[in-house]
């Protein structure tokens, strides 16, 4: 492979097809994908493609309109639970989020990655600006 991307999939993936097979039915519009540049397209086999889902959702081939490369889209499937899980959602999201502090980071996406089944004890980033009607209550005793 060469380059790696990741975008938006405004479609999402075919999920099944209707009885007369005439329109597909898709799930998780708007999901994120990877996007990995083919090298040498030419070389593509169904054996490559078997060896792609072992690790992957591959899910389709796309080319980009700008450069004419060939590029697979697909999703890593969680090295734990071998599906996609919570954990590769949130992971797809790190990109898009910070506190400024790497330690408080680290400490949130540990709680995300952890999270592959049960969202509930996932930490997140809340921006201040999400949060209104401030009250002073009592000083902390930690």
């Amino acid at each position: 492979f060469g380059k790696v991307y990741r975008a938006n999939w405004i479609d999402g993936k075919i999920c099944s097809s209707n009885d007369t097979n005439e329109k597909l039915k898709r799930k998780n519009h708007n999901m994120f994908v990877n996007l990995n540049s083919l090298n040498n397209p030419n070389n593509l086999t169904l054996e490559f493609a078997i060896k792609i889902k072992r690790n992957n959702e591959f899910y389709g081939i796309t080319q980009d309109l700008e450069t004419n490369d060939y590029m697979i889209v697909l999703n890593n499937k969680c090295k734990k639970c071998y599906k996609l899980c919570n954990a590769i959602y949130f992971e797809q999201k790190f990109v898009d989020w910070t506190s400024g502090n790497d330690d408080i980071d680290k400490l949130i996406q540990d709680t995300q990655l952890s999270s592959h089944k049960d969202v509930k004890g996932a930490l997140e980033w809340i921006p201040y600006d999400r949060l209104y009607n401030f009250k002073y209550i009592e000083e902390n005793k930690f």
